[in-house]
């Protein structure tokens, strides 16, 4: 069987890991076995540990299909791969169901953003592209300590810089 790590409610676009799922040509059977809590507060993103982002998943995300998953092999697609606390939390959910095999698929690996050539007005230091969550528009960032990265916090538009 295969499954797709699950979209919050938020995501742009919306169900976008279910859509690839559903538009794979596979040989296998296709099932969506994971679901966000309605009730999430806070972004992954905020937990910068493997640990911190493993909790989060933890807390609200669950293992929802009414398929029995005993002794099956299951495959699971997700977009990136940035901590490995995704694909950990969603193997454990599996094996605890069960399931005998899991092969996780992530169609890139992030090590870290790619810094653009552009460089800060405000501090001098390489700027990087970041994407606004909640419609998906791509900005300049100098990209502060809070964030893993080492400059100001300076925010532009991509048009104009």
């Amino acid at each position: 069987m295969i499954t797709c790590v699950a979209d919050k409610a938020t995501t742009k676009p919306p169900r976008k890991m279910a859509t690839l799922l559903h538009a794979l040509d596979v040989g296998l059977p296709k099932e969506e076995l994971f679901t966000w809590s309605p009730n999430v507060t806070g972004s992954i993103r905020q937990e910068k540990k493997r640990a911190g982002r493993m909790e989060f998943i933890k807390r609200f995300v669950s293992l929802t299909s009414q398929v029995e998953l005993r002794d099956k092999n299951v495959v699971i697609v997700d977009d990136q791969y940035t901590t490995g606390a995704t694909t950990m939390s969603h193997i454990e959910m599996l094996l605890d169901a069960g399931v005998r095999n899991v092969l996780f698929v992530a169609l890139f690996y992030l090590t870290e953003e790619v810094p653009i050539e552009n460089t800060c007005p405000r501090c001098g230091k390489p700027t990087r592209i970041k994407y606004r969550k909640r419609d998906g528009a791509p900005f300049y960032n100098c990209v502060p300590p809070d964030y893993n990265g080492t400059g100001c916090g300076w925010m532009g538009n991509l048009a104009n810089g």
